[in-house]
């Protein structure tokens, strides 16, 4: 198959032999635009220790914890605006440990308070002018003998007090949630399809979760929020299929859709509410 382009124009000027393309190789000093793609790596060895939600990773030797501060280098130029775009995690383990879930990055442009592995985050007075935020990576899934995460299009802004920023990983979720919650087999109701399983309680017949391959695939499922002890902190983020509820029926959820989002506004709603949905608490 053969492609013939008989003219290109850019800003109504045609391209040709002797007025190429304008490409663009760097961008002007003035501007002080440039990119950046920093990384840390750091080593635990032969550590059994439990972990809560909210307890920060760091170096561990065999059960002795080191620090939790990472730093980035030449994360952005000294006092410049940067902005994230995208955000991974590698773990070198060949399958997800049991309670494993999301994790969180907390961002500073000056190293903050000392804090050692598995100690519960927390942001004192004397941090919080060096805080920048957080960004929530996701839960790690088992790629086969590495467990990987990625976030893209986060596009948070930063301003930076210098060319360092130091890091502190947290993880904040609950550490298992449906672990004390499910005893035994369940059963299959609801349409029975391959694609979506709804799990029913077999004694009161009551829907407690639905598993599906894609949510699978990044370590969710589709949890009835009503099995917890504790649902209060529970707050619809989006409705759908409202086209055929009943007139009465009110959510609260703040997106609402008469049938299913279009697949353009998934990447949106999953990062605003990675960043501002509902929490345990």
């Amino acid at each position: 198959m053969g492609l013939s382009v008989e003219r290109i124009s850019v800003r109504e000027q045609i391209v040709s032999d002797t007025n190429p393309f304008p490409v663009v190789t760097a961008a002007p000093s003035s501007t002080n635009t440039a990119g950046y793609n920093p990384s840390i790596s750091f080593a635990r060895t032969a550590d059994t220790s439990a972990y809560n939600a909210g307890d920060v990773i760091g170096i561990n030797n065999a059960g002795s914890p080191g620090s939790a501060i990472h730093s980035f280098t030449s994360f952005g130029p000294a006092g410049g605006n940067v902005i994230i775009t995208g955000a991974d995690l590698r773990i070198d383990a060949s399958s997800v440990p049991a309670g494993m879930t999301n994790f969180r990055l907390h961002l500073y442009d000056a190293s903050p308070t000392a804090i050692l592995d598995n100690a519960v985050w927390d942001l004192p007075s004397g941090d919080r002018t060096a805080y920048l935020g957080y960004i929530d990576l996701g839960t790690p899934v088992d790629v086969g003998s590495t467990l990987f995460v990625q976030f893209d299009q986060i596009n948070k802004q930063l301003k930076l007090a210098s060319a360092v920023t130091t890091i502190t990983p947290a993880a904040h979720r609950p550490a298992q949630i449906l672990a004390p919650l499910f005893v035994g087999e369940t059963q299959i109701g609801a349409l029975h399809r391959d694609e979506s399983k709804h799990h029913y309680c077999p004694r009161c017949l009551s829907w407690l979760y639905t598993t599906s391959p894609g949510l699978a695939a990044m370590g969710f499922l589709n949890f009835r929020p009503t099995m917890l002890e504790d649902a209060s902190w529970v707050v619809p983020f989006i409705e759908s299929q409202t086209a055929e509820k009943l007139p009465g029926v009110v959510t609260g959820a703040k997106h609402s859709f008469e049938r299913w989002p279009s697949p353009a506004d998934y990447g949106r709603l999953m990062q605003e509410y990675a960043q501002a949905g509902a929490r345990p608490r």
